[in-house]
């Protein structure tokens, strides 16, 4: 006796599809049990095959590139900020070459305007203007004065540059003193002068002229105190003297 053996053939998702009575619309066919049924039972053999990948990578190389969204316009500038704090200060620069040797600066007091003797005697005095020396700075002073006497046994002139002004840094005397039964000078002129380089270092000096005229006679001596002149010279001796 022969046995006939049928074997079925395992449908596929279209053929199980096809054999459904499913209603005509598409959404209809989704809402179905049937339809989500089969749905499933293929979804995870699907994805896995190569043809399922292809098909994705396709959508993807299909897919239209989103626009880039364009940039809006630049806003307003902010207000500025607060200062900041003040940085720390920086290392002192090296000190610069000195200048070539040379005069910076020149002095003068001087006056014609006689001064009498009284009581045989006269004392006049010139003052510069105040001089600041830096390092490698030096003054030299040049000072002169003419002094006339008459009628007159001796006589004694005394002339002296200082410093601040009671530091007397240069002194000149001329004298003259009768022999006995000498008669006394009708008329004579002294013509003391003085020239000193002061070297006192840095700082601020005032430098004076002072002349002293003296007469002896047996009554009142005439005279006076003529022209008179001082002048400083300031010199930058770049560090030779």
């Amino acid at each position: 006796m022969n046995v006939l053996v049928v074997r079925r053939r395992r449908l596929t998702v279209v053929e199980r599809v096809s054999r459904l009575e499913l209603p005509i619309t598409a959404r209809n066919l989704i809402a179905t049990p049937a339809f989500d049924k089969v749905v499933r039972s293929v979804l995870p053999g699907l994805v896995s095959t190569p043809a399922f990948a292809q098909a994705i990578q396709a959508a993807n190389i299909a897919e239209p590139a989103r626009a880039v969204e364009s940039q809006g316009a630049v806003g307003p500038q902010g207000a500025t900020g607060a200062t900041g704090p003040q940085g720390q200060q920086g290392i002192e620069g090296i000190q610069g070459q000195a200048g070539p040797p040379g005069i910076l600066d020149v002095r003068f007091a001087g006056s014609s305007e006689p001064v009498p003797l009284t009581e045989n005697e006269a004392t006049t005095t010139l003052t510069l203007s105040p001089i600041v020396l830096g390092a490698n700075q030096i003054v030299k002073l040049d000072a002169f004065a003419n002094v006339e006497f008459t009628n007159s046994l001796s006589y004694l002139v005394n002339s002296f540059l200082s410093r601040n002004p009671n530091d007397i840094i240069a002194v000149n005397n001329e004298a003259v003193v009768p022999g006995p039964n000498q008669p006394p000078f009708e008329q004579i002129t002294v013509t003391p002068s003085l020239t000193w380089v002061d070297n006192p270092g840095p700082g601020t000096y005032n430098y004076s002229f002072t002349v002293k005229g003296l007469a002896t006679a047996a009554g009142d001596a005439g005279g006076s105190i003529n022209a008179r002149a001082v002048t400083a010279t300031v010199v930058n001796t770049n560090g030779t003297i």
